[in-house]
C-alpha cells in the first residue's frame, strides 16, 4: 500500500480561470471585479488544500471483491484521492452567495481532477516497470457538489454500478487504510466529501512482432 499525504497538486490556475468566466456567472456582482481578484480568489482556496491519496495494487483475485462484482482479468490498483477537510470549510464561507459558492465548487472539482490525473501517472509508470500498462480509471464514488459539474474527464469515465460501488467501498477503504488519509466511510457516507475512490485495471503488455 502506498500512501503520500501533503503531496503537490498543480495549480492551473489560468485553466481554472477559464472554466469559471465559461459558467456564465455573474462575478463582478459576487465582489470579483476582474481577472486579478479572480486569481486571488483561486489562490486562496488553493492554500486550503491538505490533499493525500493512498492506493494499493490488488495482484491476486480478490475472493470477496468478485463475489460483490468486482472482477478484472489482470492486477488493478485502488485508489482513494482526498483534498483535506479545510477547503470545504472554506467553500462553506461562501453558503449565503450561490455566484462564489459555484465559482469555488468549480474550482474544487478541477483541483480533484489534477489529483486524480497525478495518482493515475504514477500508477501508469509503476505499471510501466513491471512490463505492464493501464487501462482509463474506473470510478467507484465522486462527490457531487451543488451548482457546479464535475470536469470531462471524470464525467466520461465508466463508473461502476453503484450498488456494487457501495458494497466493495467499505472493503477497498479498509484494505487501503483510508483512515491514514482521514477518509471514513460510515453508513454510506464517505468523509471529507472532496473524495474520488476508483480503480485502475492493469494489462500484460503485448509482445510486439518481429
Amino acid at each position: 500500500m502506498n500512501k503520500i499525504k501533503k503531496f503537490k497538486i498543480s495549480l492551473r490556475r489560468k485553466e481554472i480561470a477559464r472554466r469559471i468566466l465559461r459558467s456564465n456567472l455573474d462575478l463582478k456582482a459576487a465582489g470579483i471585479s476582474d481577472e486579478f481578484e479572480l486569481d486571488k480568489f483561486i489562490v486562496r482556496l488553493y492554500a486550503a488544500l491538505n490533499p493525500g491519496v493512498v492506493y494499493k495494487l490488488f495482484e491476486e483475485k480478490s475472493l470477496e471483491l468478485e463475489s460483490i462484482g468486482i472482477e478484472h482479468k489482470d492486477m488493478f490498483s485502488a485508489c482513494v484521492v482526498n483534498l483535506g477537510p479545510v477547503i470545504e470549510e472554506k467553500i462553506k464561507e461562501f453558503d449565503d452567495n450561490i455566484t462564489l459558492t459555484t465559482a469555488a465548487n468549480i474550482v474544487l472539482f478541477e483541483f480533484l481532477k489534477n489529483a486524480v490525473q497525478f495518482v493515475n501517472d504514477l500508477i501508469k509508470e509503476q505499471a510501466e516497470k513491471e512490463e505492464f500498462e493501464t487501462q482509463g480509471i474506473e470510478v467507484l464514488y465522486t462527490p457531487i457538489f451543488a451548482y457546479a459539474q464535475e470536469p470531462k474527464f471524470l464525467q466520461e469515465a465508466p463508473r461502476i454500478d453503484r450498488d456494487i460501488a457501495l458494497k466493495a467501498i467499505p472493503v477497498i477503504f479498509n484494505s487501503l487504510n483510508t483512515e491514514k488519509i482521514g477518509v471514513k466511510f460510515e453508513e454510506g457516507i464517505i468523509t471529507p466529501k472532496a473524495t474520488v475512490a476508483f480503480l485502475v485495471p492493469w494489462n500484460k503488455k503485448k509482445k510486439k512482432r518481429k
